[in-house]
């Protein structure tokens, strides 16, 4: 696998953009991830804003950080 994503990771959604994208003013989409794929590029992630449960390709997430926050 080429991502490092792991089982309870923090992640943002960022739909390829590199930034955490937003779920509402100020917010950012943030999940963990709740399972990993074994031999495709897809994370299950929980996400906290909307009580989701979605599989996503890791492209599309990054690990969150105090870094890489949207303040």
């Amino acid at each position: 696998m080429k991502h490092e994503l792991r089982k309870g990771d923090l992640v943002w959604w960022t739909m390829g953009t590199g930034t955490p994208l937003q779920f509402s003013k100020a917010e950012p989409f943030v999940g963990i991830v709740t399972r990993v794929a074994e031999k495709a590029e897809g994370v299950e992630v929980y996400w906290f804003n909307n009580n989701v449960l979605k599989v996503i390709n890791c492209d599309q997430l990054m690990k969150a950080t105090a870094e890489n926050s949207c303040d």
